[in-house]
């Protein structure tokens, strides 16, 4: 009989994932196991014990399957590998029109090629978008929030940074050899998908099959300014204000800033970045094809 292995995160959807995740005990024709995906420390042994015809499902949110792309980055996998959402934010499924609730679907087309961001030594896939600026000022109030066991709101988070919390900056960009400078710099994000921060439509134009990234940077605005931009990003029409948000599509892109920020990776967030760069396809992508 076939197997499906379920890899479930129990820290997904504000500490429902176990519960969630178990609800595909009766999957289809498939004798079903789970596995926490925290504690599995090697998928390439991991992956070793699944037969050719055996399925693994990610069933996580977009900061499980983030960390999942990067940690099967060097592996060659020839299962296939499909996605139940049990997160709260869900930006990937809405970026590939799914819902939650759905039955999983197959992920591997998504996986292949991811881009990749860099920053110092660091290099790593990610999935929706990463960004300095506001967005990741409030991911980062946001874990903290989380930690402490409280419910998150994105929205609360990014008033907060507007009225001072946080300070915009400036921004020297490069995007495939043309130079850009932006002042009093609120986000400066590049997107491989359309959606980012639980249904932020910051790139409505993105579409993930072109192999490109957008970069978007809000920028030259003040404090009052900024406040009717923000709401309109749920719906993708602030790129109407043109004199404040600049959209362009490329394949590396790097961002300097003149003061350290923090950045987010889906979500996940890194402290005193001045620089970080993104290619649009990873030098070595990954074989998911059976």
């Amino acid at each position: 009989m076939k197997k499906a292995f379920v890899l479930y995160n129990p820290k997904s959807g504000n500490g429902t994932g176990e519960k969630e995740g178990k609800k595909l005990s009766n999957y289809e024709n498939y004798e079903v196991s789970f596995h926490d995906i925290t504690k599995i420390e090697n998928y390439k042994e991991f992956f070793a014990m699944l037969h050719s015809d055996d399925i693994a499902v990610i069933a996580g949110g977009d900061g499980t399957l983030s960390r999942f792309v990067d940690d099967i980055a060097s592996i060659d996998i020839t299962n296939d590998i499909y996605y139940y959402a049990t997160g709260s934010g869900n930006d990937f499924l809405k970026d590939v029109n799914h819902v939650k609730g759905e039955k999983p679907f197959l992920l591997n087309a998504y996986i292949k090629g991811l881009p990749v961001m860099s920053f110092g030594d660091i290099k790593t896939r990610f999935v929706n978008g990463v960004g300095g600026g506001l967005d990741a000022y409030s991911c980062a109030e946001g874990n903290k929030l989380h930690a402490r066991g409280k419910k998150v709101n994105y929205v609360a988070t990014a008033i907060k940074g507007i009225l001072g919390g946080y300070d915009p900056v400036n921004a020297n960009i490069t995007v495939d050899g043309e130079d850009y400078r932006f002042t009093n710099v609120w986000f400066a994000s590049v997107m491989k998908g359309r959606y980012f921060g639980g249904g932020i439509m910051l790139a409505p134009k993105q579409n993930r099959n072109t192999g490109k990234v957008t970069l978007v940077v809000v920028h030259t605005v003040g404090r009052i300014g900024i406040f009717p931009i923000i709401p309109q990003a749920f719906f993708g029409k602030h790129v109407r204000y043109k004199k404040y948000v600049t959209v362009i599509e490329g394949d590396n892109i790097s961002v300097t800033f003149d003061r350290p920020v923090p950045v987010q990776i889906d979500g996940e967030t890194e402290d005193g970045i001045t620089n970080y760069s993104v290619k649009s396809h990873a030098e070595k992508t990954v074989s998911l094809e059976k």
